[in-house]
């Protein structure tokens, strides 16, 4: 792991191995209400990063999308316009109604609605307390902006 990253990482967020093994349920809370990632250390050195499923996901179609804009500058011809589309659309950042609502100031209640009557897009997801609604938050600009 890059020394670099470590550092513009949050120091509360560094925890040793013993501290995240004992407190592994408030770890799974944490990560129910946020897309923070925890470096987790071992004899002080950084062992693992753990992070919730929507980060996760995040970061795996960032990589997606930066591997194939780096195989279309090395031959341009390797990658057509569909499929770069479909790269971009797979990198829509999916969150939860709360985040959304500390993002964007739209309230819980009204994303829900949105999301009910398909004015935006909506996945469910399993939760701390069962299934949770995520929403697209490059959708909500536009949404909100209907709406004022």
């Amino acid at each position: 792991m890059r020394k670099g990253l470590i550092m513009r990482i949050r120091a509360d967020s560094v925890v040793p191995i013993n501290e995240f093994k004992a407190s592994a349920a408030s770890f799974v809370r944490q990560f129910a209400e946020s897309d923070e990632p925890v470096v987790v250390t071992h004899n002080g050195h950084p062992a693992f990063v753990a992070l919730s499923p929507t980060a996760f996901e995040t970061l795996v179609g960032t990589a997606a999308v930066v591997k194939a804009i780096a195989e279309g500058i090395a031959d341009p011809t390797a990658l057509s316009d569909v499929e770069l589309d479909e790269l971009l659309a797979e990198e829509e950042q999916w969150v939860t109604l709360r985040e959304a609502e500390a993002r964007m100031g739209i309230k819980i209640r009204t994303l829900r609605q949105w999301s009910i009557e398909g004015n935006v897009s909506r996945r469910t997801e399993n939760g701390l307390h069962g299934e949770q609604i995520l929403v697209n938050l490059a959708e909500l600009p536009e949404r909100r902006d209907r709406s004022a």
